[in-house]
């Protein structure tokens, strides 16, 4: 009886944080992604950590811009 109210609890617990998971997932991977960058263009590592400062920068002003305008549309919308 003890292991399916633990089981429960665990599979409540998964259900409560998901996000967290996914969050913490997307984070290991890009975590190896850059290690294994890093390892594959270790001749250059300024030229490969400013390759990985660009992307991050025009990663982040498109995920800006996308969230303005979606942000007005939705705001256009709830207008009308």
């Amino acid at each position: 009886m003890t292991g399916e109210t633990r089981q429960d609890e665990i599979r409540q617990i998964h259900k409560e944080y998901k996000w967290h998971y996914v969050v913490m997932a997307v984070v290991v991977a890009l975590g190896i992604g850059i290690w294994i960058g890093a390892a594959v263009f270790a001749n250059d590592p300024q030229g490969y950590a400013m390759n990985l400062v660009t992307e991050g920068f025009g990663v982040a002003v498109s995920v800006a811009i996308t969230v303005i305008v979606l942000d007005r549309i939705y705001e256009r919308r709830n207008e009308m």
